[in-house]
């Protein structure tokens, strides 16, 4: 019984300093993986925040250690109204499925997962939530981010990107906001030319944010993680 406040203390040092060390990792990212450690490694977080193009979305992974279970179900909680939260379950689905043909050996979805609505919280989101709850899931499971991206899309079944609404107006948010780098439906591609000729011609509005125009989530992979399949 004596030690076991020094153990409280040695894992309160300990998770403090590995939270320190990840931070730096991510902190200039749009999808922010970090540790958050809660009650003294009782609780180990994982949170993917997304800066989608027009919306946010937050993921919480969590595993809470109990006494006589090593890992409780993981569960991913937000803010989502019903669009949103079936945009992220089809957007789990196409990770779980795409992971495992990158990374058969990772085990981050073999869990019981779900996605649910976190209590007393603002409800907000749309379907085009799908794109970037995608990227927050699989950066979430490989533990890698991409450099700074805007993204906004819807995914169907099969993992093509469709057109989204209002492009004009989100890539003007992404001006002011700093994201450089911007993904948007390949469907999108005669209205994001449009917007980029209009402000080009503009200059007290600043450049246009570098566009990539997506067909299907594989592309995803060779955009966002290119040194992560570099490793493969």
């Amino acid at each position: 019984m004596a030690d076991e406040p020094f153990k409280t203390w040695f894992l309160a040092i300990l998770a403090a300093r590995t939270a320190q060390q990840m931070r730096p990792i991510w902190q200039n990212t749009s999808v922010v993986c970090t540790s958050r450690p809660q009650s003294v490694a009782l609780r180990s977080c994982v949170l993917a925040h997304v800066e989608g193009i027009g919306h946010l979305m937050s993921l919480e992974a969590r595993r809470v250690r109990r006494a006589k279970r090593r890992v409780a179900p993981l569960s991913l909680y937000g803010d989502y109204d019903a669009d949103a939260r079936a945009a992220l379950q089809k957007a789990y689905q196409l990770a779980v499925m795409h992971l495992h043909a990158f990374q058969p050996a990772n085990t981050f979805f073999a869990e019981n997962s779900e996605v649910e609505k976190a209590p007393n919280r603002h409800d907000y989101g749309r379907a085009e939530c799908a794109l970037a709850g995608f990227v927050a899931l699989i950066s979430l499971a490989i533990g890698r981010s991409p450099e700074r991206f805007g993204l906004t899309g819807c995914i169907d079944p099969n993992g093509i990107i469709s057109q989204v609404g209002g492009l004009e107006e989100k890539l003007m948010r992404l001006i002011h906001s700093g994201i450089n780098n911007v993904l948007v439906p390949n469907d999108n591609h005669e209205e994001a030319n449009t917007t980029r000729d209009a402000h080009d011609a503009d200059h007290d509005l600043g450049p246009i944010p570098h566009i990539d125009f997506v067909v299907h989530i594989n592309e995803l992979w060779h955009i966002l993680f290119p040194l992560f399949l570099d490793a493969q």
